[in-house]
């Protein structure tokens, strides 16, 4: 991610489902697999540089629902 957007501006740029905004480094993204409920997983993901990353789930629950990053699955993290 280049700036320091909020996360707010991060969800709202998540919601969109328009053009990626400029804050959007895909060079730097990563992802997990994705599991059931109820189940739990730890996973190393490789933070290349120093700088802000947010950290967030993409997915529904199965019956629908609000995306999980509306749900509080997003957090800012910061590498240095």
């Amino acid at each position: 991610m280049t700036g320091n957007p909020s996360v707010a501006q991060i969800k709202k740029a998540l919601q969109s489902n328009g053009k990626p905004p400029a804050f959007v480094d895909f060079m730097s993204s990563d992802q997990t697999a994705a599991l059931d409920g109820g189940r739990s997983q730890v996973a190393d993901i490789d933070l290349p540089k120093p700088g802000t990353y947010a950290l967030f789930c993409p997915l529904t629950d199965r019956d629908g629902g609000k995306p999980h990053f509306d749900e509080g699955l997003l957090i800012k993290v910061q590498v240095l």
